[in-house]
């Protein structure tokens, strides 16, 4: 009796192989497609130079084999594929006996074709009865390491069916370790790790089926935040300020059709040279903002056009703005070759429960717009930079060109991780100026009409005019610490932020920085100080920067979970992060939590903690931060929720009048009045004859009687605080 390893089987030994599997390895799935298809699966098994088939034989008569692969993921492509027209026959006879194995088939097959490990594994091994026990099965073993060992390879990993006690035992007391439970083919298998392993570096890696319920968790979740932001979007008014300013931007851009510059009547940011007049009272006037550029405004045009005028229409291409870079989050991954499930889970989750995403997607602003084109251009430039295929260097640099069309000057922070490339020598000064060069495909012809329309010194003087007032203008609202920022994440970023500082301290320590995570940090931390550095901070101002840092806790998390035993740390510290405290506290108390927070999870990083059921712990903090987030899910609170009620019947009234404010903002009462233009009263106004003129304020009685020619005036209508007087 001897063992020979073979790489070629005749008929006979196929057809005994195959009769031996099938007589003794009774539990085997497989064994429900009937002997020929067996014997296919075995000739192609042996072919394959990364599998290893051993012999136990005497003369010509097979007594046992063993069966063992490099690389399991190809074993079970190369047995589905090839031959698989014949497999596919052989798997539909076995259909007529047994009808209800297509509900295992299908699970098996897919499972099957989309394993993404290369791991070592002893598939198969099987000893005819009347030899058992007699220290072949063991024998054999000892080949296998041999053999493993002689192709560089020191660990394996072998898996049995649970209720085997036969074959677990066999495993023990051939000095394999345990290494977990999975459920397969509907039934639960423990699998082992080879006693020649001088560490535990491979991983039983859950497959994607495992992670099951926290996709239904997540997904679940979603459409919540989905619906919730929907139910905002239609039943609140515009918020007051910038929100109602965008919408009159659009309504009066289609009404004028000045679709490539907005305008509006508003009393913010007028040049006095720049107006026209209005339709309906030509002694009204709309300025043009040329600071301003017009690309959300033609989405909102486009969404109102098909939808009407009502606020979630307007709203709405910003909420697909801001859902398309959840989106593209998963195109990013998808780029990669391999996809670690558990890490894409995590990122998804800290993109979704980010409170500036989900309040400035419901907003019709162009927050979520230059977001999500900056967000492209930055990920396209890596795949350039990895690649060096043109066509995502010239896709890039039109995603920047679409940046700065949605809103110019937060765009420029791309400059940030195309500097940071150029000096490490992934772009060179040529592709630094290609990336220009299309990115004026579309501002160049843009610009050149202004400049045709407006003249060049005015496109010049308003664009700078306005980049300087809003970095150096401190509005007493607005004005917080160079910290903020960092910050107002610690609150409106949970877990996510404590989660990539943690990750950026451990990467750091363990030098794991490739150069994508360094672009993508030049991004991030060039784009925070640049914010950071201004007096007037507002939350919106940083969100592009939140889907990267998604970005890079993916990459980051992917990386750490090489390791086995890993993601119950992770997990952990989603938990820790999520948990709902210290909110809307003061600076000193928010930056005390976040930085105790985040070295708890560095240290947790690094921390050898037992793997108990990781996948279920990560469950466990995704339905943490999921729901902590559920409860106080960000929504559009205006500052006054009468101002449409009392500019609507403002907006009913016969004749031609003008309309006035006082210590309120204008735009929503624009928007909602359709009053054209909305001057401030003051001592210095001046009310002509030729409209009936009005005033709207929340302020109390007494201030307004205070106001010149307002003494004893009747209040031709109220909603609340908010009043309507006839002047």
């Amino acid at each position: 009796m001897h063992i020979q390893l073979t790489q070629n089987l005749n008929k006979s030994e196929l057809s005994q192989i195959t009769n031996l599997h099938y007589q003794v390895l009774k539990e085997s799935f497989i064994n429900n497609f009937g002997v020929n298809f067996l014997k296919i699966a075995y000739k192609n098994i042996v072919l394959n130079p990364k599998n290893i088939f051993f012999i136990l034989r005497e003369r010509r008569k097979i007594f046992g084999f063993l069966v063992a692969t490099e690389d399991d993921a190809q074993f079970n492509k190369s047995v589905i594929y090839t031959n698989f027209s014949k497999l596919i026959l052989e798997i539909l006879k076995s259909f007529i006996p047994h009808p209800l194995l297509s509900l295992k088939l299908i699970p098996w097959f897919f499972s099957s074709i989309r394993i993404k490990q290369d791991l070592p594994e002893l598939k198969f091994i099987a000893i005819n009865p009347l030899l058992q026990r007699r220290g072949w099965g063991s024998k054999l073993l000892i080949k296998l390491n041999n053999e493993f060992q002689k192709r560089g390879i020191r660990n394996y990993r072998v898996g049995t069916k649970s209720m085997n006690k036969n074959s677990n035992n066999f495993y023990k007391k051939s000095g394999f370790s345990f290494l977990g439970k999975k459920q397969m083919f509907g039934d639960s298998f423990n699998f082992y790790i080879s006693p020649t392993s001088s560490n535990t570096d491979i991983i039983l890696q859950p497959e994607k089926n495992d992670y099951k319920f926290a996709w239904i968790l997540v997904i679940i979740f979603f459409i919540f935040f989905i619906i919730r932001s929907n139910i905002t979007m239609s039943t609140v008014p515009f918020y007051d300020f910038d929100e109602a300013h965008r919408a009159e931007n659009a309504k009066k851009m289609a009404e004028y059709s000045s679709f490539f510059v907005p305008l509006t009547g508003s009393s913010q940011d007028r040049v006095e040279h720049l107006k026209i007049s209005l339709k309906e009272n030509p002694i009204l006037h709309l300025y043009y903002h040329l600071e301003r550029p017009f690309l959300v405004y033609l989405s909102m045009i486009l969404s109102t056009s098909i939808f009407g005028q009502n606020e979630w229409a307007y709203r709405l291409s910003s909420f697909i703005f801001g859902l398309s870079s959840i989106l593209f989050l998963f195109i990013f991954i998808k780029f990669n070759k391999k996809v670690s499930i558990p890490a894409l889970l995590i990122a998804l989750v800290t993109l979704l429960t980010s409170s500036d995403l989900w309040l400035s997607s419901q907003y019709a602003q162009m927050d979520t717009a230059v977001t999500l084109f900056l967000f492209i251009s930055l990920s396209l430039l890596v795949f350039y930079c990895q690649k060096k295929r043109r066509i995502y260097l010239m896709l890039s640099g039109i995603s920047f060109a679409l940046s700065v069309l949605s809103k110019w000057h937060p765009a420029i922070i791309i400059l940030f991780p195309l500097t940071y490339l150029v000096i490490i020598k992934k772009l060179n000064l040529k592709e630094f100026a290609m990336f220009f060069g299309y990115t004026s495909l579309l501002l160049i012809p843009w610009l050149i009409y202004l400049v045709y329309r407006f003249g060049f010194a005015n496109v010049i003087l308003v664009s700078s005019g306005f980049a300087l007032s809003s970095a150096s203008i401190i509005d007493i609202h607005q004005k917080a610490p160079i910290f903020w920022y960092i910050r107002w994440w610690w609150e409106s970023l949970r877990p996510g932020w404590s989660l990539f500082l943690a990750l950026l301290i451990y990467d750091s320590v363990n030098f794991k920085i490739s150069w994508i995570r360094g672009a993508l940090l030049s991004y991030l931390f060039g784009g925070l100080i640049a914010f950071s550095l201004p007096s007037s901070k507002i939350w919106w101002y940083v969100l592009p920067l939140v889907p990267i840092i998604s970005v890079y806790i993916y990459l980051s998390t992917a990386d750490y979970l090489k390791q086995r035993n890993r993601l119950t740390r992770l997990s952990l510290i989603i938990i820790l992060a999520a948990i709902p405290v210290f909110l809307e506290t003061t600076n000193t108390i928010g930056l005390i939590y976040g930085f105790v927070v985040t070295f708890l999870g560095f240290f947790v990083l690094i921390w050898n903690i037992p793997s108990k059921k990781p996948i279920t712990l990560l469950c466990l903090g995704l339905f943490l931060s999921l729901f902590a987030f559920y409860l106080r899910f960000p929504k559009i609170v205006p500052y006054h929720w009468n101002t449409k009620p009392v500019a609507l019947f403002y907006k009913s009234l016969p004749g031609k009048n003008c309309l006035w404010i006082y210590d309120m903002p204008g735009e929503a009462v624009l928007f909602y009045s359709n009053a054209g233009e909305v001057n401030v009263y003051n001592e210095r106004s001046v009310l002509q004859g030729h409209c009936e003129h009005h005033l709207m304020s929340a302020s109390p009685l007494e201030e307004i009687y205070q106001l010149p020619n307002m003494q004893n005036k009747q209040i031709l209508y109220q909603q609340g605080s908010m009043k309507l007087f006839k002047l």
